[in-house]
């Protein structure tokens, strides 16, 4: 379907008006909607065309909205006709406001000049008629990409499983095309190269919001990674959006250290000393005791105690012990002193372990956990 709209005060530089496809599109009340127009006309001077804004306005000609964006294209072997490619969205606060001055039809309009002058100029009018949600042309109105938790920006160890996910809000139903894309640290210093990594085709039907799930990332390689879910059909950005995220080396692995004494479930004495195997490259040992009701795991081959619940317990998790000790690298023994003490309830079960840290004050060592109770 064609329209061909001609401004009254055209002037002679342009042969004819505007030719608009399509001519229309329909959007739904209370949600985004977004749809590709060629405009095309034919100019006799040049030596470029363009339309530096478009208005939304009611028919009345009262302004809904602004698009600043500026589509322009060289003319210079003339006449000649040229064709300008628009990704429009159309915006959830024009559609309301329009249907609350209590119109039915929205005009996004358009002036085109091509350098000859103020009057060199024609006008195209793009119709858009306002529906309920599930009649509305199929159109995507909102693409925003973050990772399986929310953040847009994420941190990763090697070889960390990672997923990406992009919500889709659209009118009418209909089928998308795109495709994940990634780029890794040997571009993203500089101009980002994406390599593909799945292809997408899915059907969303009429009315709602539409989760897509990226293939697991690249964290093989260190370093800055984009990833970008790019709609191929139907279009919707000038710029696909991007999140990002950061590949760090995976620390290495912690040195076991083996408990010797108090046995599991030991009641707590006053002559009870907590005892271990000491291990090379030790600054200082931490030991630390957990209430035992905190969800913390206990190792595979130590009996359960009121059954736990799982956690990672490790050093920058959010369980903070109940208390504990710090001990010279140089022991591998000791008793718990009256302060610590205090911070224990009688008739309680505690978890106890020892960390070993590094001359570099990192973590290089960890014990089992084991219970002991507090008479």
């Amino acid at each position: 379907m064609l329209l061909l709209l001609v401004s009254t005060a055209a002037s002679a530089t342009f042969s004819g008006g505007v030719t608009i496809v399509p001519a229309s599109t329909k959007a739904a009340i209370g949600r985004s909607s977004s749809v590709t127009i060629r405009w095309s006309a034919t100019t006799n001077d040049g030596p470029f065309v363009q339309s530096t804004t478009g208005t939304f306005r009611i028919p009345n000609g009262s302004t809904l909205g602004i698009v600043s964006r500026t589509l322009t294209t060289s003319a210079v072997s003339v006449p000649v006709t040229v064709t300008l490619n628009e990704q429009l969205l159309i915006p959830s606060n024009v559609i309301f406001a329009a249907f609350k001055a209590g119109v039915s039809r929205i005009e996004y309009v358009r002036d085109f000049e091509d350098g000859d002058g103020p009057f060199a100029a024609v006008q195209g009018v793009f119709l858009i008629d306002l529906t309920s949600p599930s009649a509305a042309a199929f159109g995507i109105g909102r693409l925003a990409l973050s990772f399986e938790d929310g953040a847009i920006e994420k941190i990763a160890e090697e070889e960390q499983f990672l997923r990406a996910k992009a919500d889709i809000s659209h009118t009418g139903s209909g089928v998308i095309r795109g495709v994940w894309e990634a780029a890794d640290p040997t571009s993203t210093a500089g101009t980002p190269i994406y390599r593909p990594l799945t292809q997408v085709r899915e059907f969303l039907s009429a009315g709602g919001d539409k989760t897509l799930f990226s293939p697991r990332l690249p964290t093989s390689s260190t370093g800055l990674h984009l990833v970008r879910f790019r709609l191929t059909d139907p279009a919707l950005f000038d710029t696909d959006p991007v999140i990002r995220y950061f590949v760090q080396p995976r620390p290495a692995p912690l040195e076991p250290i083996g408990l010797v004494m108090p046995p599991h479930l030991s009641l707590l004495g006053n002559d009870t000393r907590f005892t271990w195997q000491p291990i090379a490259g030790v600054r200082a040992y931490q030991l630390e005791l957990f209430e035992q009701g905190l969800p913390i795991e206990l190792p595979a081959d130590t009996a359960p105690v009121d059954e736990p619940r799982a956690i990672d317990p490790r050093p920058g998790s959010s369980i903070s012990p109940t208390t504990g000790l710090l001990v010279p690298g140089d022991q591998s023994a000791v008793p718990l002193t009256t302060l610590a003490r205090t911070h224990l309830m009688s008739g309680r079960t505690y978890l106890w372990r020892v960390l070993a840290i590094g001359s570099e004050g990192t973590v290089i060592g960890e014990s089992p956990l084991r219970a002991i109770r507090v008479p």
